[in-house]
């Protein structure tokens, strides 16, 4: 994460830290067939106790591993959506697209979170947040047309191309520029990146920021 004094508060930026997703859907279950009698040829050796014993072992560790990764990822799903709640034109948004703008950025660590913390009484609050995807040509050029609906792409659409689109910016505006900073001297760096913007009589625009040059200091 990334610390920023902005103001005399302190500015802590959180990235993406893992690969884990949030909720899967529920597979349609398979009607149990019968179990087949197997060919003596195909029978596998029993496995000695030790060694079932250490692959058992290790299952645990995996699964505690997750059960981490899962708090983790649902703190700053809380936190995203925490700032979207405050952001007009996110606000609004129906719980059932919640879930396609957030949690694909989320579990591929595709997403930025900034936190101001209180001098008085000492809390950290997420003030700012960004989601970025990675698109191909394809969805590059449906996200650059109809700029009158909102940004929609699917969970695999997220990872589908090296064309970066930043998808989500919302948040405090002082808390802002040093998170988009960030991303152009990080994430972006020696790239450009598409977003959508207002212009000065209201329409939306399509702009695009040039990330920091690769060896520059």
């Amino acid at each position: 994460h990334i610390r920023v004094m902005q103001k005399g508060r302190l500015i802590e930026a959180h990235y993406g830290e893992c690969d884990m997703p949030l909720w899967s859907k529920d597979s349609k279950r398979k009607q149990a067939e019968p179990p087949k009698a197997a060919k003596v040829s195909e029978k596998a050796p029993a496995k000695p106790p030790a060694e079932a014993a250490a692959k058992k072992e290790l299952s645990t560790q995996e699964v505690q591993k997750r059960r981490e990764v899962s708090r983790r990822l649902l703190m700053r799903f809380g936190e995203v959506v925490s700032v979207l709640m405050r952001a007009p034109q996110f606000r609004d948004l129906p719980l059932k697209h919640l879930q396609d703008l957030v949690v694909p950025p989320l579990t591929s660590g595709q997403f930025l979170v900034a936190e101001a913390q209180s001098k008085a009484q000492g809390f950290l609050t997420p003030v700012a947040a960004a989601l970025w995807a990675r698109v191909s040509k394809d969805v590059d050029q449906r996200l650059s047309q109809n700029l009158d609906k909102p940004l929609q792409l699917s969970p695999k659409e997220w990872n589908s191309g090296d064309i970066g689109w930043l998808i989500v910016l919302a948040g405090n505006l002082q808390a802002l520029a040093p998170l988009l900073k960030q991303l152009q001297e990080t994430t972006f760096r020696g790239q450009p990146v598409k977003m959508r913007s207002k212009s000065k009589d209201g329409k939306t625009v399509i702009t695009t920021l040039t990330g920091a040059p690769k060896g520059a200091n």
